[in-house]
């Protein structure tokens, strides 16, 4: 199921994630008369749609999103959703295939490869792959530490391990084929 908002940020979550419990789309704040309480670092209105979360292991860390303000919703297949993203030749418990995943389901919110995907933050693989303009450290540093950097939506990634982050680059440095 794609998710998409007003300003065209496009969350994406699995149908079995949307299967489990825990998930609800909001359409009213009961704990404020009128309206809604404001979200995010602009303290926007959420409405008319708010998705939520209330397990204890359900967070964006988590592939579960959160997307506000959604004006849309399209049952999809991923593969033909966003066909440039999928790592077509890797092998299927590779590096790539599990970098792939985890930018699936923690980048490709805000990111996109060959302009299909988020967009909030920049393509990266269009025109260029990030990866032959910036160093593998600089990407992996700018991933795990993105607050340091830049003033960004990015959030910092603290909890990802070395490993993931050497998949997350060499999902991005197969895709530069």
């Amino acid at each position: 199921m794609a998710f998409t908002a007003l300003d065209g940020y496009e969350a994406v979550a699995s149908l079995d994630l949307l299967h489990s419990d825990g998930g609800f789309l909001a359409f009213k704040d009961l704990d404020v008369e009128q309206g809604w309480e404001p979200v995010g670092h602009k303290n926007v209105n959420p409405g008319p749609f708010l998705m939520v979360w209330t397990g204890k292991n359900q967070s964006t860390a988590d592939a579960c999103p959160w997307p506000w303000q959604i004006s849309e919703f399209n049952l999809l297949r991923f593969e033909d959703q966003y066909p440039a993203v999928v790592p077509r030749g890797a092998a299927p418990d590779s590096p790539v295939q599990r970098g792939y995943l985890m930018f699936r389901s923690r980048c490709l919110r805000c990111h996109s490869i060959d302009t299909e995907g988020g967009k909030i933050g920049p393509d990266l693989n269009a025109p260029r792959n990030v990866t032959t303009y910036r160093s593998e450290y600089m990407i992996k540093e700018m991933i795990k530490h993105a607050s340091t950097y830049r003033h960004t939506q990015m959030p910092d990634h603290l909890d990802l391990s070395d490993s993931q982050l050497d998949e997350l680059y060499e999902y991005l440095r197969f895709q530069k084929k």
